[in-house]
């Protein structure tokens, strides 16, 4: 197993068709694929976070660098 290439499921994806179960393909460090769920590639790693909000690609700007 590659460390760089592994997978990400919920039951809470934020996708452009709305909010659904899917797998989050990561490979080094970057989304490579959204997929519906249970269609990840076979032998990689599979973190699931249950209902937790996956939202690929969004990056929150919100920060606070003078506190």
């Amino acid at each position: 197993m590659n460390a760089g290439h592994w997978v990400l499921t919920s039951r809470r994806v934020v996708t452009d068709s709305g909010v659904r179960e899917a797998a989050v393909v990561i490979r080094a460090g970057k989304v490579e694929a959204v997929l519906p769920a249970g269609s990840a590639p076979a032998g990689l790693p599979v973190r699931d976070v249950g209902t937790k909000v996956v939202m690929p690609g969004v990056v929150d700007c919100h920060a606070h660098i003078n506190e």
